[in-house]
């Protein structure tokens, strides 16, 4: 577990190749930062790029880690997935807890 007073989690998604050499698998890189710390949590495949999914991949990635009483900022692209007011990541993110 990391032990740090205040976080940051990221979050950016990405389309690679799958690993079966089927298309593409829509992936979701979670880190978090700060007080020296830059750690890789999860990157999870997602069912869809929605926000919804995406804001449920990083709240699980928090929970594996302990980390959800820990962050306390987000810092993310400004793609409407991410920042919707009704259906953006950082809101369905907000709402977890």
């Amino acid at each position: 577990m990391i032990k740090v007073a205040k976080l940051n989690v990221t979050w950016d998604d990405k389309l690679p190749p799958s690993l079966t050499g089927n298309g593409n698998s829509d992936r979701l890189a979670v880190t978090v930062s700060g007080d020296g710390v830059l750690k890789l949590l999860a990157v999870p495949q997602l069912s869809s790029g929605t926000g919804d999914a995406q804001a449920a991949a990083v709240h699980s990635a928090m929970e594996d880690w302990n980390l959800t009483d820990q962050v306390n900022f987000m810092a993310l692209e400004t793609t409407s997935n991410n920042t919707g007011s009704k259906a953006g990541a950082c809101f369905f993110a907000g709402a977890q807890d």
